[in-house]
């Protein structure tokens, strides 16, 4: 247990200086994390894991069509890790939530010194995690190696955000077993209105407003765009051509020097053989995203990451829930 610090005038009733405060926090986050590896153990593990079983599902991708949706999952897979690292951050402060309040109360040090040094725990976790993902996944699923260092930001981001996501909800729920349902359903929620399982076009007017202001579709709309810009020509198998009906297939315009220039004629005759996307903007337009919003979904998930953060660090001195 961290004994009493020393020092100059009080914080808000804390019994020492900030900086004092800071840096003997500091060390007792790190003596946790080396006396107790069992929790570093289990998020690099499973972070390795889910790569290798993504890298390997996502083999070497290439360029036909079945490849270019697969881009898409990917980027959509690399939730599923941000979800787990808002999972595994809520369980060690409930662990820490009696210290927390016992030695609050003692004017030990500031609640509020306490949330931001458990943000700041989090990072050389989520800095590891990050590139464990990126390297693996781009090595194995032949992603374009010119996005790779905007999809580490991206995915860092995230990461981050999740997690300190996950310690707010911890903050402000009772027990553990509030956190572990409210949290997974508005990961559900979230997933849902991120553009992915189906296009914002689609979306009723009143639905729209948890698409723009989702921290999923900021990656999921940004991660994308980034590596489709790298793949632009897709192609299709035999098996991946769309046969249209005659009444539906495009207007040709065919050009005679001998009559009039333009002569439009229209196939009946047969089906029209189609392929559905040529291209990784026609996929994108599809989705109603785009690569020119990169930096402002970027900035969007950056923002959203430190907001989050100051929420935690607010409420963690703010809230106080009864043993």
């Amino acid at each position: 247990m961290l004994g009493a610090i020393n020092g100059g005038p009080a914080d808000e009733g804390a019994g020492s200086k900030l900086k004092a405060q800071f840096r003997e926090l500091v060390k007792r986050k790190a003596k946790c994390y080396t006396r107790f590896p069992r929790y570093l153990i289990c998020r690099i593990g499973f972070t390795t894991i889910a790569a290798l079983m993504v890298g390997t599902t996502f083999w070497d991708l290439g360029h036909n069509q079945r490849d270019l949706h697969r881009y898409v999952s990917v980027v959509a897979g690399s939730i599923i890790v941000g979800i787990v690292s808002a999972l595994s951050a809520v369980i060690p402060v409930f662990d820490e939530r009696a210290l927390l309040y016992r030695e609050t109360l003692s004017s030990m040090y500031s609640a509020r010194v306490y949330g931001f040094v458990n943000v700041l725990s989090e990072l050389p976790m989520l800095a590891v995690t990050t590139l464990i993902w990126c390297t693996a996944v781009f090595w194995m699923c032949h992603l374009p190696g010119e996005s790779f260092n905007m999809f580490a930001v991206g995915f860092g981001f995230f990461s981050l955000f999740q997690s300190c996501f996950g310690q707010l909800v911890a903050a402000l729920s009772p027990t553990l077993y509030v956190a572990e349902v409210v949290l997974p359903l508005i990961s559900i929620v979230w997933m849902m209105f991120a553009g992915f399982l189906a296009p914002v076009s689609s979306f009723p007017s009143f639905l729209k407003p948890l698409y723009y202001v989702n921290p999923y579709s900021f990656f999921l709309r940004s991660m994308v765009s980034n590596v489709l810009h790298y793949r632009t020509s897709f192609y299709c198998d035999d098996s991946e051509i769309i046969l249209i009906p005659p009444q539906y297939c495009p207007t040709l315009v065919v050009h005679d020097p001998h009559t009039d220039p333009n002569i439009t004629v229209t196939q009946t005759a047969a089906p029209c053989e189609v392929c559905p996307f040529t291209s990784s903007h026609s996929l994108l337009d599809w989705y109603s995203w785009s690569y020119s919003t990169l930096a402002p979904d970027v900035t969007g998930l950056a923002v959203s990451s430190i907001l989050v953060a100051c929420l935690y660090i607010f409420f963690a001195s703010r809230v106080r829930w009864s043993a």
